[in-house]
């Protein structure tokens, strides 16, 4: 079983496995706070897991497999969403402004 790990931190364990799922509006929401709040990856809805970079070591943020389910469940996020008829990024973007807002270091994507 892959859980995503924060490699800044390697104590911190991802909630998220390959059995998780997201099905409603709170799950995107709570999948977009755990990111930004708990891992300080700037997600991005358009953006690839694998191409997330840790800016102080310059090494992926997640391995390949981490990636995978990330790009899955953000999969998922979009098909909740367009079910909801709602806008993923409406939903996620103040939580990545928030995040900024209150100090988080985030590392960002290099592609």
């Amino acid at each position: 079983m892959h859980q995503f790990i924060n490699h800044n931190d390697n104590t911190k364990i991802m909630k998220y496995t390959e059995q998780s799922h997201i099905t409603t509006i709170k799950e995107v929401m709570d999948f977009a706070k755990y990111l930004v709040n708990e891992l300080h990856v700037p997600i991005h809805p358009d953006d690839d897991f694998r191409h997330y970079v840790n800016l102080e070591t310059g090494e992926d943020q997640f391995t390949p497999e981490e990636a995978a389910i990330g790009n899955r469940l953000m999969a998922e996020c979009f098909d909740v969403c367009d079910k909801a008829n709602r806008d993923i990024y409406d939903l996620m973007f103040p939580i990545i402004e928030q995040g900024i807002m209150n100090g988080i270091d985030l590392d960002y994507t290099g592609n």
